[in-house]
């Protein structure tokens, strides 16, 4: 199970890849996360470290939230276990086998990027959603960004765990996944591949519980207060080509915040209707911290902060250009979690676990000096 193949077909199921929720595939796609679920099982009372506890803590109330509200499913149970699952697994690697999890992930990363770029470049993509717009191997354009944010953040962290320095073949696969987000058209895709282009050739010195309080900050003057509707309307409308709603996301943040004091301490559970009763073939918030809230409440919003925070000190001690590409990565996604629900997402506690165990990664990097 540390082989880097291995690694490559146990973590590649749970990867938002178009393919994988097609109905014909879903069953193999369950079989493989099953595997997965069941070797870590196997595998937890080795590896129990205080990040699974939190993580084993937000979730139960997530589950316990679901199942008061009466939204509770075999679908449900099963995601989070497999997401609870694929972290105990990568924690293992991470503490036992580093140098084959960094070589099967860069393996598939690779290739992921490679082949959603190629996608990328057809006129019509491989598909078209229910609203006309194309479909990439990775999904949609709001889609692609996710994993292709955690697919540079790996990329990076190998070259430089393997070689101490971002080497030209890293450099040239991280620019297609550049690309590839401002390719997909998405407003935060454009944004956020401005800003990775400008920490590859700049590398402003910035600590992630810093930017953390910068983020603080800024989903309240967006999401809250609408600052951006003063200060870059401008630009939103005449350069991103974005009305002030953000696709219309303000409203459907305007409404979670009316209905969350109805439930205030536990949220709504996952798959709560409230939302697509309300907004037409739309079922999420379209931001990661309010899907946590109406997830679970403020009580998981307590222990989905101390995660990062946790997370945080220890990238912000380490000061290596491992902990610094994760940091970077990080920062991506939470800007991207300003208008997707990334927050359960694989892809996103993929990166968490890997930036919770860098002091294993930068120790063991060492050996190739």
């Amino acid at each position: 199970m540390e082989n880097r193949w291995t690694v490559f077909f146990l973590i590649l199921p749970f990867l938002n890849i178009y393919y994988f929720k097609l109905e014909d595939i879903k069953p193999i796609i369950l079989l493989c996360q099953l595997i997965v679920i069941i070797l870590a099982l196997v595998i937890i009372f080795k590896n129990l470290n205080i990040f699974i506890i939190l993580l084993i803590c937000l979730m139960s109330i997530v589950l316990f939230s679901s199942a008061i509200n009466h939204t509770l499913s075999f679908g449900i149970i099963f995601s989070i276990l497999g997401l609870i699952s694929l972290c105990i697994y990568i924690s293992y690697l991470i503490l036992n086998y580093p140098s084959e999890l960094l070589k099967g992930l860069f393996y598939l990363c690779g290739t992921v990027l490679v082949i959603n770029f190629t996608t990328l470049l057809l006129p019509d993509g491989i598909a078209t959603s229910w609203n006309g717009y194309p479909i990439f191997f990775l999904g949609g354009k709001n889609s692609v960004q996710l994993t292709t944010i955690m697919c540079i953040g790996i990329i990076a962290v190998y070259s430089y765990y393997f070689h101490q320095k971002l080497k030209i073949l890293y450099f040239s696969l991280i620019i297609i996944g550049i690309i590839s987000m401002f390719l997909s058209q998405s407003g935060t895709g454009i944004v956020l591949s401005l800003l990775l282009l400008s920490y590859l050739f700049v590398r402003i010195p910035v600590t992630l519980n810093r930017f953390l309080l910068f983020y603080l900050i800024l989903f309240f003057s967006i999401v809250i207060f609408r600052a951006h509707e003063v200060l870059f309307g401008d630009f939103l409308i005449n350069y991103l080509h974005k009305d002030l709603t953000f696709t219309g996301r303000t409203l459907i943040w305007d409404y979670v915040l009316d209905i969350l004091p109805n439930s205030w301490l536990l949220g709504f559970g996952r798959g709560s209707s409230l939302i697509s009763n309300s907004f037409d073939n739309l079922y999420e918030t379209h931001n990661g911290v309010l899907e946590i809230l109406m997830s679970s409440g403020y009580l998981g919003i307590i222990f989905f902060t101390l995660i990062i925070f946790m997370i945080g000190n220890k990238l912000d001690k380490s000061k290596n250009d491992i902990s610094k590409a994760l940091t970077m990565t990080i920062m991506g996604l939470l800007i991207l979690g300003l208008t997707e629900s990334i927050f359960f997402k694989n892809e996103f506690w993929i990166i968490l676990t890997m930036s919770y165990g860098v002091n294993n990664f930068i120790n063991k990097s060492k050996e190739f000096l």
